[in-house]
């Protein structure tokens, strides 16, 4: 039995956009933030 639920290629692509674009954001922020940590320690 396969049970394949068909997804439309807009709905896709809005489904990765709403979750990619802030999964990118934290992990640039997270990133500049630990680097600024870092700095910070160190001096």
């Amino acid at each position: 039995m396969k049970c394949r639920i068909r997804v439309p290629k807009g709905l896709k692509n809005a489904f990765n956009g709403k979750f990619v674009a802030p999964l990118i954001g934290a992990l640039i922020f997270g990133n500049s933030l630990a680097s600024n940590l870092r700095i910070h320690n160190e001096t």
